[in-house]
C-alpha cells in the first residue's frame, strides 16, 4: 500500500452527505405518511433532500435528477427508483424510506 501524503495532512476523512447512508437517516427523520410531489423539482424528495443538505440547492436541467449542491453538480439519478416508485401512492417519505433501504 502506497503512502499518500494528504492523509499526514487531512488525517478526517469526512463522510459523503449525498451518500445512500445519508439519505436514509434523513428520510428516517420526516413523517412517514408525508406525501411528496415527485414531479416537482421543488417539492420532490431529492429536492427536499439536498436543500437540507445545501439551502441553496436547485435542480439544474429539469426531470433529469442533476442538482447544484454546495457549488457542485451532482447527478441523482441513481436514487430515482427510491425517490419515484411505482406509482402516486408510492409518493411517501416511508415508502421512499423502505425503497432507500432496499436499494444496494
Amino acid at each position: 500500500m502506497k503512502h499518500n501524503p494528504e492523509l499526514k495532512h487531512n488525517p478526517e476523512l469526512k463522510p459523503d452527505p449525498l451518500s445512500r447512508e445519508n439519505l436514509i437517516v434523513w428520510l428516517m427523520l420526516q413523517p412517514p405518511d408525508m406525501e411528496y410531489n415527485f414531479d416537482s423539482p421543488s417539492q420532490c424528495m431529492l429536492g427536499q433532500w439536498v436543500r437540507s443538505i445545501d439551502a441553496n440547492a436547485r435542480q439544474i436541467m429539469d426531470g433529469l435528477y442533476c442538482y447544484k449542491v454546495n457549488g457542485e453538480i451532482v447527478n441523482l439519478r441513481h436514487f430515482r427508483v427510491v425517490a419515484g416508485g411505482k406509482s402516486k401512492q408510492d409518493w411517501t417519505f416511508g415508502a421512499a424510506l423502505k425503497r432507500a433501504r432496499a436499494c444496494s
